[in-house]
């Protein structure tokens, strides 16, 4: 390729389903083509520019920053030249989102940019009879721009470009190769059609092809379409760009503070007052602490982003917003507790500051802090309203295709049966994996993709739009905050009048900009409505500070295996944790969270057996006793390499920290140098060769699997609180857990059988009782209104309301007549209650309410309802329920079943012939039963017929799956309605438990059992 010609008018996959040219295939037909420059100009957004930069530096190419933009009908293509021209261009973008660009605005930000006019575009049309307006039009953006360029794209009609460049040469201005670039090779003009069809929800023709013009030229297209002029004019354009993306240009903004006093004066003293508050101003470890610490932060320049972050956590505090104990390395820092940003106390618990901050961090701090998620945004609002709008902003993500979803487009693109597509995707291995990884690591996927072409075509269509982003999103935690206005420095998009940042999380801390997390956690929400039921039920007035996290019943509940809800211990892994290590303490449950992940599994055996005095042990050394005596001679925590470091080889906390960071990384280059600096600094201190290097080696094998205590620390008091709730108070612990959640969920199954075995049962919804959600009443939780299924919230709070002001409903008939009085009459709004059991209260079946509703419209239309003369007219015979009917119904319209259950008969005939409840089984091989909800029938690509089926037991109900030669043996025994065993084995697709059926029988001699129930 032409070693002058410069690709400038590229559309990325960052032009979101503009392009089918991902920056990954970009970067390898230039590193093929051994280009030394290379440009982007997506359209609006200033979006792939970091990542391109980065990929550009990464392979030696200067990047070349543009952007397109459409300006009164116009394309405008601008490249920057300079940081002038940087901040000109996120202003013109900005105007022109707020549609207040004119030529005016235009012209006083041109300073730093170059513009190129496209000569494809609707309105620039080069033939000789619009030759007027097309000189008008170049010269209107030519006078506003002092740097401008034509750019000749690639037309079909070979007299275009001649009149172009007889235009051009004319009235001389330059004419540069502009190839509009959106993919790589003709063929792939599928991938931006494949992109366009989701943008637009638009279908295609499993049989159309497409072939492009907007592909990468080759040096024959070059030569094809452009003079050697041409080309050269694309490197003179890239030689004037000399911007560089990679700048500080956030600042640290100077806290608002009483007085003339400085930040490190303020922050000093604010940390006394602190300490007096927890009685330890006296103190003098506390106090050494706490001024070395601040003489760190004060060095760093750091005292104004702490004093940020105390404010804020204040203001929540202040106005009764739940705060978590902390997260990640800050509750480490004396000044954070002793602020009230942290609520664990880092010398009792043996946390490290350096492990947090020290001297020879290159960024800023990381606290991140935990609120009740309902009142997130109102700490983000007022950091608007503190600091200016136009300060602060939230931090963009994207949501690219992954593998699933790709494959889901694809499906709805070509119009392929929705069970076909989960059938592939039920195929798909990790979620983190790609097509690719699938194909390559997980067998049932790739026996699948090679079984059939037809499989192998959806596959390869999916893998064109993978990894295109599709759409952008807002960080659910991240924050920024400057000294100055934003749009001076970044780009910004505007989303319901607040500012959002165009580039991702990453590249904002690399330009300086003061990230802060504010994370929202459903948790603290559960533990501060669980609060609120205690102190309603109990008439107590408990705060969040007044929940123990070392109280014996906690460790009790969580040994016991009653997790379900409780902070970080739900999982099956970590039960299996529990049951091994039986927690007794709080250290044991630290130790949990930090063990539970991938790499240090494997040592909980040996804690558990250490621990209950299974396995006998030797510590390291004797010295190092009092660092891991909590942890049974394990080595557990990063702090503990770091206190091994100061202990034995002399290092302080700063110097520890780097060995920590260092050994961590596994290099084996290095590996020699830190054992060097380890065993020479440990004979200093007159330790033996043998122990220092035998603890080096210790150090070496657990460095990459040591966690952070700090954060392990901080999530096993939410953890412990969460579970003192809920052994303490049960039913307002559950109640908070069902709030609000839809009995469709798995976990709501989870939480109603795990009530079961503690006693605790689940009341029929009431018209007179129920409120909006669940409430204790005696032993029993009251299901509210708003969880039957197709009762509207509005519906609900009306019924309330009405209750509230006028009193209980007497009857049936008055129910009905006060409500119609408040809403419109609708059948619909009123059969789901009673099918519900919601009306049972009136004391009439529900076969006799629903007779009732079949003339209630005409006895409203008459006045039956409201007149006392007449309401004895209304009469109708008691019809007696069918409780199979109720059940179902019930189940239909809650989830569950508490009238009876139809299986209560046959679980222990089940269990004898040697079959599992669908409660209770688990992956892989399976022998259960119950009742078929659903079979849906489809036909393979081989015309052969396959069948995916639920089956349910009224408390939990499971996908399942016949392939042919399965659905062929049994579809003669498949009804709906109908009591069945099967066997077969269960997998995760999609992360939701399946069965893959081999073998069906049906259970008719139990069906009068069912019955009978």
């Amino acid at each position: 390729m032409s070693k002058t010609f410069v690709p400038l008018h590229v559309y990325t996959s960052y032009s979101l389903l503009k392009s089918g040219l991902t920056l990954e295939d970009y970067l390898k037909v230039l590193k093929a083509n051994k280009l030394q420059f290379a440009g982007i100009s997506d359209i609006n957004h200033f979006y792939g520019m970091p990542s391109f930069s980065k990929e550009c530096k990464k392979n030696k190419i200067k990047p070349v920053f543009g952007l397109d933009v459409v300006y009164d009908g116009f394309l405008l293509s601008l490249y920057i030249k300079d940081e002038i021209g940087y901040q000109n261009l996120i202003k013109i973008s900005n105007l022109l989102t707020k549609e207040i660009l004119d030529d005016m605005s235009l012209k006083e930000h041109q300073d730093g940019l170059i513009l190129v006019m496209s000569t494809i575009q609707d309105k620039l049309v080069f033939i000789e009879e619009n030759k007027k307006r097309v000189i008008e039009i170049i010269k209107r953006f030519a006078l506003i721009f002092d740097d401008f360029y034509l750019g000749l794209d690639r037309h079909v009609n070979s007299a275009e470009t001649t009149l172009i460049r007889q235009f051009a040469n004319e009235f001389n201005y330059k004419l540069v190769a502009f190839p509009h670039i959106k993919y790589i090779k003709p063929k792939d003009a599928l991938n931006l059609e494949l992109a366009n069809s989701i943008a637009n929800q638009t279908h295609l023709e499993t049989d159309q092809t497409f072939i492009g013009k907007d592909f990468f030229p080759t040096n024959d297209d070059l030569n094809f379409y452009y003079t050697e002029k041409e080309i050269n004019l694309t490197f003179e354009l890239s030689s004037k760009c000399e911007f560089i993306l990679e700048k500080k240009r956030g600042t640290l903004l100077e806290f608002p503070h009483p007085n003339n006093e400085t930040s490190s004066s303020y922050l000093k003293n604010l940390c006394l007052e602190g300490l007096k508050k927890l009685n330890l101003e006296k103190d003098e470890k506390y106090l050494a602490r706490l001024n070395h610490e601040l003489q760190t932060i004060n060095k760093m320049g750091f005292d104004n982003y702490f004093l940020i972050v105390a404010d804020y956590v204040s203001f929540a505090r202040t106005n009764n917003i739940l705060v978590g104990p902390g997260r990640g390395s800050a509750p480490g820092s004396l000044v954070s507790y002793s602020l009230g940003i942290t609520k664990v106390d880092p010398i009792k618990y043996n946390l490290l500051f350096e492990r947090f901050l020290n001297e020879s961090r290159e960024t800023m701090p990381d606290i991140d802090i935990d609120f009740a998620d309902w009142r997130r945004d109102d700490v983000v609002s007022y950091i608007r309203r503190k600091y200016g709008d136009e300060r602060v902003a939230n931090i963009i993500t994207f949501q690219s295709n992954a593998a699933r979803q790709s494959i889901r487009d694809i499906g709805r693109i070509y119009n392929i049966e929705i069970e076909m597509i989960n059938y592939i995707v039920n195929h798909l291995g990790r979620t983190d994996y790609n097509l690719r990884d699938n194909y390559r690591y997980v067998k049932a996927f790739r026996d699948l993709v090679n079984s059939d072409k037809y499989y192998l075509d959806i596959i390869t269509k999916a893998s064109k739009i993978e990894g295109l982003p599709r759409q952008t999103g807002i960080h659910a935690a991240g924050v920024i905050l400057n000294n100055t206005p934003l749009i001076d420095v970044l780009p910004l998009d505007e989303v319901n009048g607040h500012n959002i940042t165009q580039y991702e999380m990453g590249y904002l801390e690399e330009q300086g900009f003061l990230k802060m997390d504010l994370l929202g956690l459903t948790n603290l929400t559960t533990i501060e409505y669980c609060l609120s039921l205690v102190n309603k039920n109990y008439n107590l007035s408990l705060t969040y500070n007044d929940i123990p996290y070392d109280d014996p019943s906690a460790f009790k509940i969580i040994a016991d295996g009653h997790t379900i809800g409780i902070f970080q211990l739900e999982s099956a892994g970590m039960n299996n944790a529990i049951n091994l290590i039986k927690p007794s303490e709080f250290e044991d449950i630290v130790a949990l969270l930090a063990l539970h992940r991938p790499g240090p599994m494997e040592f909980i055996p040996n804690y558990a057996k250490r621990k209950n005095k299974q396995e006998r042990f030797r510590y390291l050394h004797k010295d190092l006793i009092p660092i891991l005596e909590s942890t049974y001679g394990i080595i557990v925590y990063q702090e503990q390499i770091m206190q091994i470091a100061q202990v034995m080889a002399g290092m302080n906390l700063k110097e520890a920290d780097l060995f920590r960071r260092a050994i961590s990384k596994k290099d084996e280059k290095a590996l020699s140098k830190l054992q060097d600096q380890f065993v020479s600094g440990a004979l200093k201190k007159g330790y033996s060769s043998k122990d220092s290097n035998s603890v080096f080696n210790q150090i070496y094998k657990f460095a990459d699997y040591g966690f952070n205590r700090s954060h392990s620390l901080s999530y096993a008091v939410i953890a412990c609180q969460m579970a003192y709730l809920k052994a303490t108070y049960p039913h307002e612990f559950y109640a908070s857990l069902l709030r609000g959640m839809s009995s469709s969920t798995d976990k709501f199954y989870d939480y109603v059988r795990e009530m079961k075995k503690v006693g605790i049962t689940l009341e029929l919804p009431s018209v007179n009782h129920s409120e909006l959600l669940f409430k204790k009443e005696d032993d029993k939780l009251r299901i509210p209104l708003q969880n039957i299924k197709d009762v509207s919230l509005n519906f609900a709070q009306s019924i309330i309301e009405e209750r509230t002001e006028n009193g209980l409903f007497e009857s049936f008939r008055t129910f009905v007549n006060r409500m119609s009085k408040r809403l419109p009459f609708k059948r619909e709004d009123y059969v789901p209650l009673i099918e519900a059991g919601a009306c049972d209260c009136f004391g009439l079946s529900r076969n006799t309410l629903n007779e009732h509703m079949k003339h209630m419209d005409i006895y409203l239309d008459v006045g039956f309802l409201s007149s006392e003369l007449l309401k004895d007219r209304i009469e109708i015979e008691e019809i007696e329920d069918n409780i199979i009917e109720n059940i179902e119904n019930e189940y239909k319209r809650l989830g569950v079943t508490i009238s009876g259950s139809l299986l209560i008969n046959i679980d222990n005939e089940m269990k004898k012939r040697g079959s599992t409840s669908l409660n209770d089984i688990k992956l892989g091989k399976v022998d259960t039963y119950g009742i078929i909800k659903s079979i849906r029938k489809i036909k393979t690509r081989k015309n052969e017929d396959m069948a995916f089926m639920t089956i349910s037991n009224y408390e939990n109900e499971i996908d399942c799956v016949l392939f042919p030669e399965t659905y062929a043996n049994y579809a003669h025994l498949l009804q709906n309605n109908t009591l069945i065993q099967v066997k077969g084995k269960m997998d995760l697709r999609n992360n939701k438990e399946q069965i893959i059926i081999d073998e069906v029988i049906r259970l008719d001699d139990l069906d009068e059992k069912v019955n009978d129930n």
